[in-house]
Formats: C-alpha cells, structure tokens, sequence
C-alpha cells in the first residue's frame, strides 16, 4: 500500500465505525492510527497486510498469467483503491474480523476486475470494433450503480465478502471454497443462500 495520507483538507478523518464485540482490537487500532496519520502507521500497515495481499494475487496471477507483467501496477492501483475518496474502502474495516482476512476479500475482488479487465484487452482480436462509448449520461448512471452496489458489499461482514470472493471472483464451487474456509461444501451451500438472500434484501430499490 502506498503512504498515501487518507485526511480530507482541513478536517479529520471522522469518527471510526463502532467497535464490534468481536473486535479485533490490534487490527482496528492500528487502521485507526493510519486514518489519525500517525507517524510509522503507514508503514506498519503495508507491512502487516503485504503477504496477504501478494498470496491473494499470485493465485489469481497462476489462473491467467497474461496479466504477470502488469504485477506492479496491480499492487499500486489497489493501494490507491483503499486510500482514495477519503480512505472510504480501508473505513469499511469494522474488527469483525482479522484484517488480514479483510484486505483478503477486498484484494480478490479488486485484483479480479482489473485482471479480468487486462486478459480481456490482451485477448481481443486485432481489428475488433471497440465497444460503443456510453454517452456522458449513461456513464455516470453505470458508475452510481456501481458506486451503490459495491457500497453495500462493503457493509457486509468479511466473512461474508471472503466467501462472495471465493464463490465469484475466484470462481470456486463449494466443495474449493469449503477448503479454504476449513468448512463442509454443505456448509458454503448453507452460507451462500442466506448470504445471496441478504444481497437480495439489500439491493431491493437501489434503483428506481
């Protein structure tokens, strides 16, 4: 993660999310420092999460090597990705989990779409039209709605971001994803109906 200061100007960085009973103190506290720009915050951070997030994207890099050179970009834009609008993504922390596990979830889906979105630019056969430009007003309308629905993925717990990871960026059936939860693949059946319910409940009238 790059030392990017997270304060909007002239203010604070607000107050933190409630601390939930579960919390994981250490973790939480140390988010907190980085949004309070404490001195070596930043550094403990990057450090703290760096395995994390480069184990995250050399398994998605083995599953579409096309993209192996485009590494460090990767990495950088998904610094820029916690950090950006006033650190809106690395705020979603709440301590429900280990923030490893968190910065896991968050790194699947965000190395995902720009993977997805370099293997697909590498890919296209030369002389292929170019998809039509949305107009101005089209454009804006996509980025709300995707503005709205990744705002409620973030609400979600990280539990359940890490299972929408394994489930649909990483593409695992249940009995994959059961392996890396340390669960039954009944169980993932069981957790991703409840889980798609609530989307369902969510996401009713996001949109008029």
């Amino acid at each position: 993660m790059a030392a990017a200061d997270c304060v909007a100007p002239g203010a604070g960085c607000g107050t933190l999310p409630p601390v939930s009973v579960h919390a994981h103190h250490g973790d939480q506290g140390l988010v907190a420092a980085v949004l309070a720009r404490t001195p070596g915050a930043q550094a403990r951070l990057d450090a703290h999460l760096d395995v994390a997030i480069e184990r995250c994207l050399a398994r998605l890099l083995a599953r579409w090597p096309e993209a192996a050179a485009d590494r460090a970009d990767l990495r950088q834009g998904l610094a820029l990705h916690l950090v950006r609008d006033d650190c809106r993504v690395l705020r979603s922390y709440r301590g429900e989990a280990r923030l490893t596990t968190w910065v896991h979830a968050v790194a699947t889906r965000y190395f995902h779409q720009e993977i997805q979105r370099l293997v697909r630019a590498q890919r296209a056969p030369a002389g292929e039209p170019a998809a039509p430009t949305p107009s101005p007003e089209q454009a804006v309308l996509q980025a709300d709605r995707r503005a709205r629905v990744q705002a409620v993925v973030a609400g979600l717990p990280a539990d359940d971001q890490l299972l929408l990871g394994l489930l649909f960026d990483q593409e695992l059936d249940a009995a994959g994803a059961g392996r890396v939860l340390g669960i039954e693949a009944s169980g993932v059946r069981m957790r991703k109906k409840r889980l798609l319910e609530k989307l369902a409940r969510k996401l009713a009238g996001l949109w008029p």
